[in-house]
């Protein structure tokens, strides 16, 4: 609840901090514009939302969306948003090149550099989000699913309920 909620803001805003202390640090030494910066989280958080606490496991946007925020002025200009999807298996590709490399074929994810400079033909057009079971916490025993994302809709396969449980958004 209220208590879950005030530890999460008291911790973005110590990130907030670290994250200032660093970029002091770059703009000192004249680094800041060469340096590649990315913010992202591994997942997002409920705090109410389908009657769910903080738990962050199932497939609704609070839970697979998560921050992802860059700044490398040499290839995208501040304020760009990039609504096509992207994951973060994107980010070792993307890297790669970034660093003058070719991904190799083997990599799972997508070099992202195109996207930030707004060639968007040919990017994925659907994701697969995968959750299986875990006894972590009792309530969670047979909650495993697989979940499909396009820009428009979510279908979500509940896998160890049967089909009663579906849902389409």
């Amino acid at each position: 609840g209220g208590m879950e909620m005030q530890l999460h803001f008291e911790q973005a805003a110590s990130v907030d901090e670290g994250v200032g202390m660093i970029f002091d640090a770059l703009t000192r030494t004249c680094q800041l514009d060469d340096t590649f910066i990315l913010f992202l989280g591994d997942n997002g958080y409920f705090f109410g939302e389908h009657a769910l606490g903080p738990e962050r496991r199932f497939a609704y946007e609070e839970g697979i969306r998560a921050p992802f925020v860059l700044r490398y002025p040499r290839r995208v200009n501040a304020g760009t948003t990039i609504s096509d999807l992207v994951l973060t298996i994107d980010i070792a590709p993307t890297m790669a090149t970034l660093a003058g490399g070719k991904p190799p074929g083997s990599m799972q994810g997508r070099s992202l550099v195109p996207l930030l400079g707004g060639k968007r033909a040919g990017w994925r057009k659907s994701i697969l989000c995968e959750y299986f079971s875990e006894n972590a916490l009792p309530w969670l025993v047979g909650m495993s699913y697989k979940a499909v994302r396009t820009p428009r809709h979510k279908y979500i396969h509940w896998v160890n309920r049967g089909g009663d449980f579906d849902e389409l958004y």
